[in-house]
């Protein structure tokens, strides 16, 4: 093997063969190192292969001598999958059998497992441990319908007809795939593996982006094209060797482990050139591309390896990673930014999105930023095209940018000059914010956006951990040579550690420097967007208060520093499937109209009358609310504030609700003796599914309460929740004896895991049930986080508790006068419980089941696409039930069991090692 080539032939591959090869033998082009070519041309900054392979030796070298100590890898994988308008299953817009069978092909050969086509006795083959999971969620955190699969009708994106890519003189053009399909459908590097599937043109049938490794030595700063990064497969090539799509020698997924394997850093065999290195000693040198799968021999007279992953043989020959391959692709996972970063995302679990990644975390406050002496806590992103700059005076280019900052002397903007336009991306990253004691926050900045009309845009992202990145402001094209003012209210983030980060996207021109300056973030005032009001208009102090909308407004104003108005209505509202069909009491009500352009993570705020509580006793304001749309919809929350002081949340609430009208009792005991001042504050999501709407607002002073249920006097109750690590499984109503919801709440999409949440209220004598609910099916303790709740009066009589129940858990429950009598019975409706262990196992696992009955349950074990590989029936005993399940036909990697019991499913993950 040669150590070290100094040149990168890069001829036609067609000149490789050493062959005859049939027509459709051609198929098996593979553009990646054409592409690695061409982009590096466009991006100097990235130094040559050499270099790459410079910096990348010295780091095997020490994985090979320090050995693994590595977990397997987990890479979340979705296949953005172009299609002309054609029905799922048709055309390009191929099934999701050949995606998951895809996955499956990956996971077979990059794991080596046993019984599989991705298996070799080979002495050199070796288990990569590397393996990929279906994406369960999108960017901003929604569920997919289809693991895994985006699918694209590109004459939704205006995009051209394919194939895509052109063919002159038999050399493939990606031009059109890089510049514009991919940064139009690219979702985030660091949580995904981008997989395009499409028609591509010149017999082309892949190619992938080899990794960045920006910031390391010898290779320069520049991230390197993190908008074009990963693979592009053509549509015909997805399937399995079990599951093949159509006829043909290269339709059985090995394209995908081929392509996916550049991706990780691996090259050819025959090292692109006549007996060329593929750095990799125990792959022996080749004189070319193989095709089919012949018995031919090297350059050294052994044996060539034309069944390893990384020649062009057929797919049915392909088999085998070496040790010294998956010694490069380790190196790789561990020292190339954006590949390492790929094995911590969530994107494959239900939470989804990815975690923070912050450098530090900001508790103290208020914050403040001028970039005078530094970058500060703001650090440059790896997921980028190029870096942000500081900078004193005016930018180098002239007619954009500033001529000096906004305060102090230093600020930050992103340079627009070639090589950074068009249509490249600038992230900085703030610090973590901790807002979890705070209760208000709000990001204030100046920016400056002067150039030409289409000199691109510059957003404010946020994102908490577990979810997505989310666009809370943002701003393009000239905006005249100034600074201007933006203040972003943060009231959606408190309760959580935030990261927030810049991304300015370049545009067609040079002229598009855009800065940053003044960096502020306030916690307990008003200030923000929107802001802290202008004070009370009216006062109220005879009670009860009542407000329906029915003629106008009423004591209610509009706020002038949102981003928009409340409406009142009669009937629908305009957009379907969102927002109330008719007010809940009389005619009329308000709501927010959350279509463009009202969103997205827009503001409306209702301002109230001052309310004088200074001779009353209790106080409670009860209203009617309605969240119906998507599950991203945004948020509603109620805010008070005494006279003279700072907003506070006294309740809110978050995603779909459903499509009904639903009651809310807040306890305003902390106001008394003084005088409140109440708002709502709407915030859009990022869909336009969104209305919110409120009605039937009371604020009484008896000692009843007021509000549904009936009247009379109450008592005061405190209920507690401690979420698992699944709160948006977690919800609770209080029904009447009737059966009628008169509270509830949940479920709670936006809290933390394991975090604690205070609920106040005061409900009128009589009798109840309280349940709690969890979607999954399996309590809030123990499985997943040691969660648990608590429901009490105000003299610490306990009313309702628990943490480990199934699906629902219900106790009864009376209140009366004098003795505050409780009668609980608790009536769970599902009392199971599943252990599994030993976990991770070998070749058993042992099941304990609890149960509240005897009866014959469903049991199945579960692969990560969802596809069932055993299952049976179990009878089992009231109380605790064990049986041993044999597992070592199963290859390793994760599964599920999942227990059917009544119709409800119980769910434990396990691990088969090998």
């Amino acid at each position: 093997m040669h150590l070290k080539i100094s040149t990168i032939f890069l001829l036609l591959l067609t000149t490789f063969f050493v062959r005859p090869i049939q027509a459709q033998d051609q198929l098996r082009r593979c553009h990646t190192m054409e592409a690695d070519a061409e982009l590096r041309a466009r991006y100097p900054q990235l130094g040559t292969l050499d270099e790459f392979e410079e910096w990348l030796a010295p780091r095997v070298r020490t994985f090979q001598k320090e050995g693994n100590g590595r977990a397997v890898s987990t890479i979340p994988i979705i296949f953005h999958i172009i299609h002309d308008g054609d029905a799922v299953g048709s055309g390009d817009n191929i099934s999701a059998l050949y995606v998951n069978a895809q996955i499956q092909q990956l996971n077979d050969d990059f794991r080596r497992i046993l019984g599989t086509s991705g298996y070799n006795t080979h002495p050199a083959g070796a288990d990569s441990e590397i393996e990929f999971c279906a994406a369960a969620v999108d960017p901003n955190g929604n569920p997919l319908s289809e693991p895994g699969i985006n699918r694209i009708n590109r004459n939704s994106k205006g995009w051209s007809a394919p194939p895509y890519g052109t063919c002159i003189g038999g050399d493939f053009g990606d031009a059109y795939i890089e510049n514009t399909i991919k940064p139009e459908s690219q979702w985030d590097p660091n949580d995904y593996l981008n997989v395009w599937v499409m028609d591509i043109n010149c017999s082309i049938l892949g190619y992938a982006q080899f990794p960045s490794s920006s910031g390391l030595s010898g290779l320069g700063s520049n991230g390197g094209a993190a908008a074009t990064d990963g693979v592009v497969l053509l549509t015909s090539s997805l399937g399995s060797t079990g599951t093949p799509q159509g006829s043909g020698v290269y339709n059985k997924g090995r394209t995908g482990t081929h392509e996916i394997g550049h991706f990780f850093g691996l090259r050819h065999i025959w090292g692109d050139q006549t007996c060329g290195t593929d750095y990799c000693n125990d792959t022996p040198e080749a004189t070319g591309p193989a095709s089919g799968c012949p018995n031919s021999t090297t350059c050294d007279g052994v044996q060539d390896m034309v069944e390893n992953y990384m020649d062009y043989s057929y797919d049915d020959c392909m088999n085998i990673f070496t040790g010294d391959q998956k010694a490069r692709m380790q190196t790789v996972l561990q020292n190339s930014p954006r590949r390492g970063i790929l094995a911590n995302s969530t994107a494959c679990t239900s939470t989804g999105g990815g975690g923070l990644s912050c450098a530090s975390t900001v508790s103290s406050f208020p914050y403040n930023e001028g970039f005078e002496s530094g970058f500060g806590g703001w650090s440059q992103s790896s997921a980028d095209d190029f870096d942000w700059s500081r900078n004193s005076g005016g930018t180098p280019s002239s007619n954009t940018g500033p001529s000096g900052a906004a305060g102090g002397s230093w600020y930050v903007f992103t340079e627009a000059s070639s090589p950074n336009y068009p249509s490249l991306g600038s992230i900085l990253n703030s610090p973590c914010f901790d807002l979890s004691a705070e209760s208000s926050a709000s990001f204030a900045f100046e920016y400056h956006l002067y150039g030409a009309a289409d000199m691109g845009g510059l957003q404010l992202q946020a994102k908490i951990d577990g979810g997505g990145w989310n666009t809370i402001w943002s701003v393009s094209g000239n905006q005249g040579n100034s600074w201007q003012s933006a203040s972003v209210d943060l009231a959606s983030y408190l309760g959580e550690t935030v990261q927030l980060r810049f991304v300015g996207t370049t545009g067609a021109t040079w002229q598009g420097d855009m800065g940053v300056d003044e960096i502020s973030l306030t916690t307990g005032g008003g200030g923000g967007n929107p802001g802290g009001g202008g004070g009370c208009t009216t006062s109220v102090s005879t009670f009860p208060y009542d407000e329906g909308f029915e003629s106008s407004f009423g004591d209610w104003s509009q706020d002038n520093s949102d981003d928009f108005d409340w409406l009142r209505l009669s009937g629908g509202t305009p957009s379907g499937t969102t927002g109330p069909s008719s007010a809940v009491e009389g005619s009329y009500y308000a709501y927010i109209e959350s279509s463009s352009p009202n969103y997205s993570n827009l503001s409306a705020v209702l301002n109230g009358p001052c309310f004088d509580l200074s001779g009353e006793s209790q106080a409670t304001f009860i209203f009617q609310y309605h969240l119906y749309g998507a599950s991203n919809m945004g948020s509603l929350s109620l805010e008070a504030r005494p006279s003279g002081g700072n907003w506070s949340s006294v309740w809110s609430l978050s995603g779909n609700q459903g499509n009904s009208w639903q009651e809310a009792s807040v306890n305003l005991a902390a106001y008394l003796g003084g005088s409140v001042e109440l708002r709502f504050v709407g915030i859009t999501g990022t869909t336009w599914q969104g209305d919110m709407a409120i009605d039937a607002l009371e604020l009484s002073t008896s000692t009843g309460g007021g509000g549904n249920p009936g009247t009379g006097d109450c008592t005061d109750v405190t209920l507690s929740i401690t979420f698992d690590n699944y709160p948006e499984e977690t919800s609770w109503e209080i029904t009447d004896g009737s059966g009628a919801v008169v509270y509830s709440g949940g479920t709670y999409d936006s809290e933390p895991d394991g975090s604690t949440i205070t609920l106040t209220g005061c409900i009128p004598y009589g009798c109840y049930d309280f349940t709690i609910f969890d979607a999954y099916g399996d309590g809030i303790c123990c499985s997943y986080g040691n969660g648990s709740y608590s429901f009490t009066t105000d003299n610490g009589t306990v009313l309702a508790s628990g943490s480990s129940f199934g699906s629902s858990e219900t106790t009864s429950f009376c209140l009366s006068a004098g003795s505050r009598e409780v009668t609980r019975v608790s009536r769970a409706d599902t009392r199971e419980t599943i252990q599994a262990f030993p976990n991770p196992t070998r070749d058993q696992l042992t099941v304990v089941y609890e149960s509240k009955e005897s009866t014959d349950v469903n049991w199945r074990i579960v692969d990560l696409l969802g596809k069932t590989i055993q299952s049976a029936k179990w009878p089992i005993d009231a109380g605790f039930n064990q049986q041993s399940l044999r597992v070592d036909h199963l290859p390793a990697g994760t599964y599920l069991l999942v227990i059917e019991h009544n119709g409800q499913p119980h769910t434990q993950r396990f691990v088969v090692s090998r």
